[in-house]
Order: C-alpha cells, then sequence, then structure tokens
C-alpha cells in the first residue's frame, strides 16, 4: 500500500466515483488499458507535483519503452474522467495551485493518451495472479496424505479426481486478470525461442522472471511476446509480431526455420 500510495495513489486518492466510472468502461469494452492508463497518468502527476519533475522528466520512464500513437474506443469519454479524477486530489491544488494552467491542459491530450496506451500495446501483458483461493486449495493438496482421495475445502469435501472440474465450475472465483507493464521485464526483447518466462506465483501484483533454460554468463535474456509453442509455422509467428509489435523477427529459432524452408 505504501508503494502504490508513493507512486500513483496518492493523486487518485479522492477520485473514486471517477475511478469506478472508468472501470465500468473497461468492462463494457473487456480492456484494462483505460485503468492502466489513469495509473500512467497519476505517476507522472504524482513526480511532477510532489517530487518536483519536469513532465517531459516524469513522461520518460514511459518513453523509453517501444511505442507508437494507439488509438481506442472511448478514448476521449475516459480522458475526461482521468483528468477528473486526478484533479481531485485537494494536495494538488495546495502544492501547485497553477496545475491546472500550467500542467494538466498540456498532459491531458488525446496525444498523450495514445502515446501511453501505444506503450501498454506494444509493451504489457496479460498478468493472472492466482487468487487466495487456490493458493489454499493447493496448500491443502500439498499436505494431503499420499493415500488421500478428497481433500476439505471450507465445510466440503471434494474428490481429488474431480478437483479441476470442480474448480472450473467455480469460474473466475479462483483466478484474477489484469495487465501490467514492468519496467525490468518489458523492455526484455523477443525470441521464439525464449530463455526467460514471466509467471505470476501468487496473488499480487508480483510478476516473476524464470530461467527456461541454463543460461550462460553475458547471454542477454529474452522472453516471448506471443505462445510461440501454438504458433509453428514461422511465417505465421513473424506476422503476428509485426502486426502487434510493428518489427520483423530474427531470432535464431526464426532463422533456422527460414532457412529450412528456403532450401
Amino acid at each position: 500500500k505504501d508503494r502504490a500510495w508513493n507512486m500513483y495513489h496518492h493523486v487518485l486518492c479522492a477520485g473514486g466515483k471517477y475511478v469506478g466510472e472508468i472501470h465500468a468502461i473497461c468492462q463494457r469494452l473487456d480492456r484494462t488499458n483505460p485503468l492502466l492508463v489513469m495509473r500512467m497518468f497519476a505517476v507522472v502527476v504524482q513526480r511532477v507535483v510532489f517530487e518536483g519533475m519536469s513532465v517531459r522528466d516524469a513522461m520518460r520512464v514511459f518513453c523509453n519503452f517501444s511505442h507508437s500513437p494507439w488509438s481506442s474506443p472511448d478514448e476521449a469519454p475516459v480522458l475526461m474522467l482521468i483528468s477528473k479524477a486526478i484533479a481531485t486530489c485537494p494536495d494538488i491544488h495546495t502544492i501547485h495551485p497553477t496545475f491546472h494552467d500550467s500542467i494538466a491542459r498540456t498532459l491531458f491530450t488525446t496525444d498523450n493518451y495514445r502515446l501511453l496506451n501505444g506503450v501498454i500495446q506494444h509493451n504489457a501483458s496479460h498478468i493472472s495472479p492466482v487468487s487466495d483461493l487456490l493458493v489454499y486449495v493447493n496448500r491443502q493438496v500439498a499436505n494431503a496424505s499420499q493415500s488421500a482421495t478428497a481433500i476439505q475445502i471450507g465445510e466440503a469435501s471434494i474428490d481429488l479426481a474431480r478437483l479441476p472440474a470442480a474448480l472450473s465450475e467455480l469460474g473466475d472465483m479462483h483466478t484474477a486478470a489484469g495487465t501490467g507493464l514492468l519496467i525490468v521485464i518489458h523492455n526484455a526483447n523477443h525470441s521464439c525461442r525464449p530463455n526467460a518466462a514471466a509467471v505470476s506465483t501468487d496473488n499480487s501484483d508480483n510478476v516473476t522472471l524464470i530461467a527456461q533454460r541454463p543460461i550462460s554468463t553475458g547471454e542477454e535474456i529474452s522472453i516471448s511476446y506471443i505462445d510461440e509453442d501454438s504458433l509453428t509455422d514461422v511465417r505465421e509467428r513473424r506476422r503476428v509480431l509485426k502486426d502487434k509489435y510493428l518489427f520483423d523477427c530474427w531470432c535464431e529459432r526464426c532463422v533456422r526455420e527460414l532457412g529450412h524452408k528456403k532450401t
């Protein structure tokens, strides 16, 4: 909570009404981008108002990612709600009386919204942390004896043989989903034969980078931006990467498979 407060929440703490409206738009669009863009704007404002940075320097943490503008439905009303949510923070106007005229007018623009949205589209990834329920179930399974045929979940006894089906019946109750933009992980380059993967291992916003195979000293750490295992055709993989991430993949695997197809 302290980290969130110091990073972005200070400027959003009083804007709950508008944040709720943005959340409703996200549900309708089935996309979490607006909420993440809101946090990105809040990070910039927090650094400008409370840390004395310039807008340009405060934006740099996001502009260091690969990016190009990305428009989206409802960006105009979302941008208006973001500016209202941030403007409700009383400390902003106490510390920076000219905030509205000197910063807000130039920061909350369609171009900046599309810039930040583009950073998300080209760099961020889905994050699906396990829920407390799934952590509890895993602990019950781990503690069960080898001869056990069922585990106790609350007052219910669940047959281990039908545990996957039971969890499936719970639907989204045992998982969460969102979008994350992580400075270290999402600055890693792509490879269709990655040596690392980003995974969520607990019920938090933490993402862990795990080696997929031995990594030599000095070897670049790479992750996959796509589901490279399901996209077995090299041309299809390269098309997906080109369409979404705007680059031609020349990783070791693609070079090998393209060469094989040319012979």
